[in-house]
């Protein structure tokens, strides 16, 4: 299972991948474990991502289903 990401709601930095807090609260529990915990950073315009380190796809692309 796997998560859809994109830059409305997530961040590649040196390699790892880092998502909002929002999109954390809408992963189910299985996925939830995925995030690391201690392991985030403040972003000056989505604000704290947290490193996730699960399967996932990501688009470039900026949609407003977003």
């Amino acid at each position: 299972m796997s998560i859809r990401l994109n830059p409305k709601n997530s961040k590649v930095i040196d390699g790892k991948v880092f998502i909002t807090a929002m999109k954390v609260h809408s992963l189910k529990a299985t996925l939830k474990r995925h995030v690391i915990d201690g392991s985030r950073v403040e972003h000056p315009t989505l604000g704290t991502l947290y490193e996730y380190d699960g399967e996932y796809t990501r688009s470039n692309k900026v949609t407003s289903e977003d």
